[in-house]
């Protein structure tokens, strides 16, 4: 969910989706279940729900979100929001232009995700919510302290998986993918190696031509097929435009508007 400070800003960019006559697909970790309890997000933000429920927003679930599947959202909460939670999805597959376009959190593919929302990785997660959490939601001004920890732990965990199966063939998968250049200038490269074999992997058998994820917060792209919407918590504001013909750009979202975003991010 979006940070305290910055609903202004937020509320400026849903006029701009709106007046753009533009569809919003909203890429998981919204509500951010592994910190704060529904009820009270729901209470807090259900001016922002109704709006996207208003907006047709499709919204496809992170793994921060995955508890969605067990909170019971039917009947009047569904109601209440416009169906805005209706339109929940796990993947989203659609044609634009001439290529069709995987839209999804991006946590499926990850090494250090477990499937379901336990272990070292949510307890990670309730930490970080004990020094964020107030009564209007995030204190700090972004989630560095969350992505500093959680890095922390994936650092961690390489090192147990490392000397195990998992690990081995997670470094054997991302092999699969082709050199190039800009490998050598990923963030966590070992883990963002093994996600992008992947999806490079599933190009290959031709069940999709654009991977659109969110997840690893860094927004920009990887070739032509690979784009990351970037986050709402960290440094800047990021979104990804499709246009008609299926080109793709990768914004931030600054008090001016709409600023094209210099490089790659990864």
């Amino acid at each position: 969910m979006v940070l305290r400070g910055r609903e202004e800003l937020l509320w400026r960019f849903l006029d701009h989706v709106e007046a753009a006559g533009g569809r919003l697909v909203i890429c998981g970790d919204l509500l951010e279940l592994w910190r704060f309890r529904l009820e009270g997000i729901l209470a807090r933000h259900w001016k922002l729900l109704e709006r996207l429920g208003d907006m047709g927003a499709i919204f496809v679930l992170g793994n921060h979100d995955a508890q969605l599947g067990e909170a019971g959202l039917d009947g009047e909460l569904v109601s209440a929001f416009g169906g805005f939670f209706s339109r929940r999805r796990e993947k989203l597959r659609m044609r634009v232009g001439e290529r069709v376009f995987q839209f999804m959190h991006g946590h499926e593919v990850d090494p250090f995700i477990p499937e379901r929302p336990t272990g070292f990785g949510k307890i990670l997660g309730t930490f970080t919510g004990w020094l964020e959490f107030g009564e209007a939601g995030c204190i700090v001004s972004n989630d560095a302290v969350s992505d500093c920890l959680l890095e922390a732990g994936e650092n961690l965990l390489s090192v147990w998986y490392w000397a195990g199966r998992k690990m081995r063939r997670a470094m054997r998968d991302a092999c699969s993918l082709i050199d190039n250049e800009e490998l050598a200038k990923l963030r966590r490269p070992l883990r963002t190696r093994r996600m992008l074999s992947r999806y490079y992997e599933d190009m290959q058998h031709k069940l999709y031509d654009v991977a659109i994820v969110g997840h690893t917060h860094r927004a920009g792209r990887f070739g032509g097929w690979y784009f990351n919407s970037g986050s709402w918590t960290g440094a800047s504001n990021n979104f990804l435009q499709i246009n008609p013909d299926g080109g793709i750009e990768v914004f931030d979202w600054t008090s001016e508007g709409a600023v094209v975003r210099q490089g790659g991010g990864m």
